[in-house]
């Protein structure tokens, strides 16, 4: 994998990661969620979910060209 190709992987997935702890960062104040322990399994479930994003959408591989 060319570094270029990985470089524009990790700047995409950081992206993601970037933008889901934004908004995950924001409910628990929309929905007044004021409870240590519910907001300790929701800030984990957050992290999981970053964690499995790479797993839900696959990189970008690189295309082979044969002539």
């Amino acid at each position: 994998m060319s570094p270029a190709l990985l470089w524009s992987n990790l700047v995409a997935y950081s992206a993601q990661v970037l933008a889901l702890v934004g908004v995950g960062a924001l409910l628990p104040l929309v929905f007044r969620i004021r409870h240590p322990r519910a907001h300790l399994i929701y800030c984990q479930l957050l992290l999981v979910a970053s964690l499995v994003l790479p797993a839900l959408q696959p990189w970008s591989k690189p295309l082979l060209v044969v002539p």
